[in-house]
């Protein structure tokens, strides 16, 4: 059983409070409204130090006389939930209720696929190491009424990997395993509530945890501190603007994949659970040494990158070394709020930070941390820098991309019909129906609607002609400029008749996630008198 003793980082030695000026720095420089973070240091004779500090103000521009973020207001942890699911799927297998080698057709007999030898052999492993090859078409949250629905719509998906072959990140196959957690648990009559009390009950009560919640409308019902989400537009004007509160209420909708919430204060205590390899409180498991070394254990090969050697994947977490060192660490993005979670199993040291508006160097953070502590580097948060140099540089590169595929369009290519001989419903089996809209207020050739999407999430997307078939949205609505960088609508035609739109979208559709996301070229719709 480890003692846990908290700190401030005011109380500590002068690294930790250096290290809190650097980062009011940084979150200043970035006009990020709130921030949390917490250090949790090696265990020393049975004692860990844990070092908090609480940033800024839970909402911009409040008024409020209890407007600062302290050590237990409540933030939007995002897929850092995927890990707790991992361990809620770990208990069931200890409790002889799961395997997790056994087919998903065994507990989940209307899970279906497009590849018959993926849906017949997948398993509990599979869908929390996203070895699946499906991708993760999140914006299906956005005009889906329920994860019946959902999943309904991604057995029609395509794959753009092989079974077991690469790393292919989806939500909605975590969340699935989630709702077996929920089934076999039978808590309630309905899997993802079922799940939120088995966590509740089983994982956040017995680690402690006292303002956490599982889904987010558990958070909306009981949570009166917490930090209010913000969107900040990068390529703009960098001004954080609040969001409404249940802004992110869809991701219950995928809750084991992203839907729980947790203080700075309970998100160090789950850390120094993980360090202690699920030791509990009054010295006993929450899990037996197989299923724990099972959730971190390499699944999956991710990547390489610079900072890393090798990257892997476990169950809900990524595995890499740094400097020679093991690290283990995910993180959690929410529309408007932002976690990550990393720690050194070596050296017996981890750090956590929640953030709102912008993410505040996910790994970086963790890195420039370790840094500091461990390796006495006096660079003043290199990585997180680093990090934001290349999203300053991704702004320029992405204005001046702009400015180039508008320079080299055709000098006169107008489209092969008039504009309203593109206009009408045009359908895909996954994504519903799109309607090219004729009826518009502006100069737009037309406007896009989703017609399946609930008006809070409806697209309305004006249209303008660039080059022979091709249209493009507007950079912003004050500038009028084309974005050929944010997206495309191109045409196929066949005898003068409008067949198919390849629509491709990298900004946000609607309120939330990108409606191409995991298809880098586009989604084909096929207009709707010519589909089956």
């Amino acid at each position: 059983m480890t003692s846990i003793i908290v700190m401030t980082f005011q109380q500590s030695d002068y690294s930790f409070q250096a290290l809190v000026d650097d980062i009011e720095e940084e979150r200043i420089r970035w006009n990020i409204p709130g921030m949390a973070i917490s250090v949790v240091g090696p265990k020393i004779n049975g004692h860990r130090n844990v070092y908090e500090h609480a940033f800024g103000v839970k909402q911009i521009d409040s008024t409020s006389s209890s407007n600062n973020i302290d050590l237990d207001t409540v933030f939007h942890i995002g897929s850092d939930t995927k890990l707790i699911t991992s361990f809620a799927v770990a208990m069931l297998v200890d409790q002889r209720q799961l395997q997790w080698t056994q087919p998903i057709k065994e507990y989940w007999k209307d899970f279906k696929l497009i590849d018959s030898f993926a849906e017949n052999n997948a398993n509990l492993i599979d869908l929390l190491s996203h070895r699946i090859g499906v991708p993760r078409a999140d914006f299906l949250m956005e005009i889906c009424l329920n994860s019946t629905e959902m999943r309904g719509r991604i057995s029609h998906l395509q794959p753009v990997e092989q079974f077991r072959d690469s790393f292919i990140y989806n939500n909605h196959f975590l969340a699935l395993a989630g709702e077996i957690v929920g089934r076999k648990a039978n808590l309630h009559p309905n899997f993802i509530e079922s799940w939120a009390l088995f966590l509740e009950e089983n994982i956040f009560k017995r680690i402690g945890l006292e303002n956490s919640y599982a889904t987010i409308e558990h958070f909306l019902h009981h949570s009166q501190n917490f930090a209010v989400s913000h969107y900040t537009d990068l390529f703009k004007d960098m001004k954080p603007n609040p969001l409404p509160v249940d802004e992110n209420l869809i991701v219950d909708r995928v809750a084991p994949a992203g839907s729980v919430s947790m203080s700075i204060r309970d998100r160090a205590k789950w850390l120094t659970f993980l360090l202690d390899k699920g030791q509990l409180a009054d010295g006993t498991y929450l899990l037996s040494p197989e299923a724990f070394d099972q959730i971190f254990t390499p699944h999956n090969i991710v990547k390489t990158s610079p900072s890393y050697s090798l990257s892997t994947y476990g169950l809900s977490n990524w595995i890499s070394t740094y400097k020679g060192h093991s690290v283990i660490s995910h993180g959690g993005i929410m529309y408007g709020q932002y976690s990550t979670t990393c720690f050194f199993p070596d050296l017996d040291f981890g750090v956590v930070a929640l953030t709102t508006g912008i993410q505040l160097g996910s790994d970086d953070l963790c890195f420039d941390v370790v840094d500091r502590l461990f390796f006495k580097s006096t660079t003043s948060l290199g990585h997180i820098q680093a990090t934001y140099q290349s999203r300053m540089d991704e702004q320029i590169w992405m204005i001046n991309e702009n400015q180039r595929q508008i320079d080299s369009r055709q000098p006169y290519a107008p489209p092969s019909l008039n504009y309203s001989s593109y206009c009408g419903v045009y359908v895909n089996q996954v994504f519903g129906k799109l309607k090219m809209d004729c009826d518009t207020d502006s100069d737009a050739a037309f406007v896009i609607r989703i017609m399946d999407a609930p008006s809070k999430y409806a697209l309305n997307l004006p249209v303008f002609h660039f080059e022979y078939d091709r249209f493009v949205p507007l950079l912003d609505n004050e500038s009028k400029v084309l974005a050929p960088v944010n997206g495309n609508v191109t045409f196929s035609i066949e005898s003068n008749i409008v067949v198919t739109v390849l629509f491709q979208l990298s900004l946000p559709a609607a309120n939330m996630y990108p409606f191409t996301d995991g298809y880098p070229e586009g989604i084909l719709f096929n207009r709707l008198e010519f589909s089956d």
